[in-house]
């Protein structure tokens, strides 16, 4: 993360469903990651508690299921 933007190999991140009038000026070191791990980060960067504070989470802790998407806006059946 350099100047609020999420770099994913070398590559900036599009988020266009951040708030475009948030300023997140978070810095980090590069992350490495193993297989099994993912860096979760919380759209509501001013206010998460996500990845750049805990750390990478595993494979095994993740649990759930997303049923609906609100963003994009989508059409609902």
């Amino acid at each position: 993360i350099q100047d609020g933007r999420v770099f994913v190999n070398g590559e900036a991140l599009l988020e266009p469903y951040l708030d475009p009038a948030a300023h997140d000026y978070t810095q980090m070191r590069p992350v490495t990651l193993a297989p099994d791990e993912y860096f979760v980060l919380g759209d509501n960067r001013d206010r998460s508690n996500d990845s750049r504070m805990i750390g990478p989470i595993g494979k095994t802790a993740m649990i759930g299921k997303a049923l609906v998407a609100f963003y994009p806006r989508i059409r609902l059946l």
